[in-house]
């Protein structure tokens, strides 16, 4: 008897991985069209994010260049945390910084929606891809009580 309660539980634990794997696969294939090297340009310099694969996830890194200095503004993991897709960043030149984690809520084949409404701001990250070579990303949450959004337009350079 205990074999066939053993026989049982294994078997319930792959379907339930399988399950898993299946919601997260498909948009994690189409989000690596972000692969690469993505440039905006605005009045005080350029912001980059630079994204590779590394084993089943995205590693991305975001930094701005004003004339000869480059500063990192942070690092992100895209994948898979606590069985569902996530995107974490955690900001640079602070030690004590951890990565927050935001849940994949809302996808299309182009647009990706993140959320975590336990953060302070952003409590959304949304990236919509126009093509393969533009991007408009996007953070919004409360700020003094009212909605704020905070816009980036980019296009791909590698």
């Amino acid at each position: 008897m205990k074999i066939k309660h053993a026989i049982c539980l294994v078997f319930v634990l792959l379907v339930t991985n399988q399950a898993i794997q299946a919601q997260t696969e498909q948009p994690m294939q189409a989000l690596r069209v972000l692969t690469g090297s993505w440039k905006m340009q605005t009045q005080k310099g350029e912001i980059w994010e630079r994204w590779q694969q590394e084993q089943q996830q995205l590693k991305g890194v975001s930094f701005s260049v004003k004339a000869k200095d480059t500063t990192q503004l942070e690092d992100v993991i895209l994948g898979i945390h606590n069985g569902k897709l996530s995107y974490a960043p955690r900001t640079s030149g602070d030690a004590e910084s951890k990565r927050v984690y935001f849940t994949l809520v809302k996808q299309s084949a182009t647009r990706f929606e993140f959320e975590n409404l336990q953060h302070d701001f952003p409590q959304r990250i949304v990236y919509q891809f126009f093509g393969t070579d533009s991007l408009h990303a996007w953070i919004e949450g409360p700020i003094n009580g009212s909605l704020q959004q905070q816009h980036y337009y980019y296009k791909r350079v590698q």
